[in-house]
């Protein structure tokens, strides 16, 4: 009886296991942005990044001289995703 009754609440629970709260997706989101060699290649060296906000589509880097607009491509993405959603950047240089 007590296997049963564990079965089940493991069998209900486990749609409740999904993907990562928005708060965490967003910080391996930025953590990712902050070590991309591309973006640090576009922006160069001597920039200095002075913001970085979210979009509808991914997020906008802004520094001192330029902005890049980082479009997230997510990876793999199905109905109910269990953990991190995997993804990657396309960057666009906006001025």
């Amino acid at each position: 009886m007590k296997r049963a009754f564990l079965i089940l609440i493991v069998i209900y629970s486990l749609p409740l296991i999904a993907a990562l709260p928005p708060l965490a997706q967003s910080l391996r989101e930025i953590k990712a942005l902050s070590q991309d060699p591309e973006l640090y290649s576009l922006l160069g060296s001597a920039e200095i990044i002075e913001n970085i906000a979210k979009t509808p589509t991914g997020y906008l880097i802004t520094g001192r001289f330029k902005q890049v607009v980082a479009t997230i491509v997510h990876r793999h993405l199905t109905k109910k995703p269990i953990g991190p959603i995997s993804f990657e950047f396309t960057y666009e240089v906006v001025s």
